[in-house]
């Protein structure tokens, strides 16, 4: 019996923090997948089985909470972590009513990302 990898989906119009979250989750044994877009974002949810998404609040072309939103519709089981670098305050603190299962701010530490991460997949593994 093959255990699956653990497929992290990181939604994010900023290459170097999808590169980042790519190159941090990736060294910790997760498989890592890129969006730039809302749109593309939403296409890979829909075709990969996935364990966790990490959701940029602002994006080009979609609204990250309306991107929030589609994913929860699509699939409820995998945990999504919202993120921002500019929280105006209201996003880090309504997250869980917006219908996110965390809130992450970029100015955090790598390592709480990693942790954060690996909580929400057993927890929803559980």
């Amino acid at each position: 019996m093959s255990i699956e990898p653990k497929r992290v989906l990181v939604i994010d119009d900023s290459e170097f923090i999808r590169t980042f979250c790519s190159d941090l989750l990736g060294d910790s044994g997760f498989n890592v997948l890129e969006a730039e877009t809302g749109k593309q974002g939403i296409e890979l949810f829909k075709k990969t089985r996935l364990t966790c998404v990490i959701l940029d609040v602002i994006l080009p072309d979609i609204d990250g909470l309306d991107v929030l939103k589609e994913l929860k519709r699509l699939n409820d089981s995998v945990p999504i972590v919202l993120t921002t670098g500019e929280d105006p305050g209201w996003v880090g603190k309504a997250f869980e009513e917006l219908g996110a299962d965390a809130f992450f701010s970029k100015g955090a530490g790598a390592d709480k990302l990693i942790d954060l991460v690996e909580e929400l997949i057993l927890e929803s593994e559980s």
